[in-house]
C-alpha cells in the first residue's frame, strides 16, 4: 500500500507542477506583447480575450511611419483632441484571404469590394461603438500589410469613409478614457449564412479629451482623403499618392475646410421670413449630438440649437436600385443680439445610428428672436 501511496502522491505533484507550468506559459508579463501586438492591456479586455492568435497584428500611432516595424516600436501613448491615428493592420496571409468576399448584388456600396472591419469600444464590454468597412482593392487583397489613417478623415476604396474613430470620439463624453480599435476578419472558411466576423487583433487607445473634440469633429466634416491608404514596409507607392511623411504631425495634410461664419449682410429680410418649422424625432440622442457638432465645423460657429425638421429618412439609391444613402433636413437656429436660422441636410448610412455628413442646403434667414420659441 505505501508504494501505491507513493505512487499517488508523485502522480499528483507532477499534475500540479504542469498545471502551473503552463498557467505561467498562457501568462503573459505585463511588458510583453501579445498575438495583437497591443499589450497586455488589450488581452485582458473582453475582446482582447476573444482574439485569434497568430493571424494578423494591428498597431496604432499618432504619425505616420515608413515600416510596420517602426510603427510596433512607437505607437500611440496618449491621444488629444485633433490627434492624428493611424491603423497598421499586418497579416500571415494575404488580406484577401482575411477579408469578407466581394459581393456585387449586395444592398451597400462595401459590399462591392473585399473587406475587413475596424471597430471602435471600449475596454470593458464587447460593445461595437464604431465600425469602418476597410475595403480592400485587388493590389491590397494579395498584400499582408496596410496602414488606414483614422483621422484625418478618409475615404477608402468605393468612396467608403474610414470614420469610425472620428465618429465614435465626437459622439463620445469629454474625459479621459481608454478606447481600443478591433481588427476582425474571418481566419477560417467564409460561410455566407454565417458570416459572423472573427475577432482577429485589439489594440487599446488611451485619450485625454478633457476639452472636448471640437478638432476631431471639424476633422469629421472635412472632405475626406480620397483612397488615401498608406503601404507599409519597403514601398512608398500610395493608392492616392499621398505620402506618408506628409501626414505626419511634422509636415500635416490639412484637410479642413470651415465655412466663413454667417455674415448680417447675407441675411434674408425678416418680414418675409419664414420659421425654421416644428421639432421632429427621428433620431437618438447620440445623432442629435453629432448634428450639433457637424454643424459647428461645417458653419465656423456654434448654433444656439439644432434639430431635425423633417419627420422621416430619404433615400438616394445608385443605378442598381441599391441605397447607398439616406438624408434628412434639420435647422441651425442662431440666438443673439438678432436671430437667424438655416437649413441643413443630414446624411447617414442606411439604417445608420449615427451622422456620416451635414451640408448647408440653404441661404440663413434673419428672424424676430420673439417667433424663435
Amino acid at each position: 500500500m505505501k508504494t501505491i501511496f507513493e505512487a499517488w502522491s508523485t502522480v499528483a505533484a507532477l499534475s500540479a507542477a504542469a498545471v502551473l507550468a503552463a498557467g505561467c506559459a498562457v501568462t503573459p508579463a505585463a511588458d510583453d506583447e501579445g498575438p495583437s501586438g497591443a499589450g497586455l492591456s488589450a488581452l485582458r479586455s473582453p475582446a482582447g480575450e476573444r482574439v485569434i492568435s497568430g493571424i494578423a497584428e494591428l498597431v496604432l500611432t499618432d504619425r505616420a511611419w515608413p515600416t510596420f516595424e517602426e510603427a510596433r516600436d512607437n505607437p500611440a501613448q496618449l491621444l488629444q483632441d485633433g490627434s492624428p491615428l493611424y491603423a497598421y493592420i499586418r497579416a500571415t496571409r494575404p488580406l484577401g484571404e482575411l477579408a469578407r468576399p466581394a459581393d456585387p448584388g449586395g444592398s451597400y456600396t462595401f459590399s462591392d469590394y473585399p473587406h475587413l472591419f475596424l471597430q471602435v469600444g471600449d475596454t470593458d464590454s464587447l460593445r461595437i461603438l464604431g465600425t469602418c468597412y476597410i475595403t480592400l482593392t485587388g493590389e491590397e487583397a494579395r498584400m499582408r500589410e496596410v496602414v488606414v489613417p483614422l483621422a484625418p478623415l478618409t475615404y477608402r476604396p468605393g468612396q467608403i469613409p474610414a470614420d469610425c474613430w472620428l465618429s465614435t470620439v465626437v459622439s463620445g463624453r469629454s474625459g479621459k478614457r481608454t478606447y481600443e480599435v478591433r481588427l476582425a476578419g474571418f481566419a477560417g472558411k467564409f460561410e455566407s449564412w454565417l458570416p459572423v466576423p472573427d475577432l482577429l487583433a485589439v489594440a487599446p487607445v488611451p485619450t485625454d479629451l478633457s476639452t472636448g473634440a471640437g478638432e476631431y469633429a471639424t476633422m469629421l466634416r472635412a472632405t475626406p482623403l480620397r483612397n488615401a491608404t498608406l503601404l507599409a514596409s519597403n514601398s512608398t507607392v500610395q493608392t492616392a499618392s499621398v505620402n506618408p511623411a506628409a501626414l505626419s504631425p511634422v509636415n500635416p495634410v490639412n484637410p479642413v475646410a470651415v465655412a466663413t461664419p454667417i455674415r448680417g449682410s447675407s441675411l434674408v429680410a425678416a418680414s418675409s421670413a419664414p420659421l425654421p418649422g416644428p421639432r421632429q424625432d427621428i433620431g437618438s440622442g447620440r445623432i442629435e449630438l453629432q448634428l450639433q457638432s457637424l454643424s459647428a465645423a461645417l458653419l465656423g460657429r456654434r448654433p444656439s440649437e439644432t434639430y431635425f425638421v423633417e419627420g422621416q429618412w430619404s433615400s438616394t439609391t445608385d443605378q442598381r436600385g441599391r441605397t447607398v444613402q439616406q438624408h434628412a433636413y434639420a435647422a441651425a437656429v442662431f440666438k443673439g443680439a438678432t436671430c437667424s436660422w438655416l437649413r441643413l441636410k443630414a446624411f447617414r448610412r442606411p439604417g445608420g445610428t449615427g451622422l456620416v455628413d451635414v451640408e448647408q442646403a440653404g441661404e440663413p434667414v434673419e428672424v424676430n428672436c420673439s417667433d424663435l420659441k
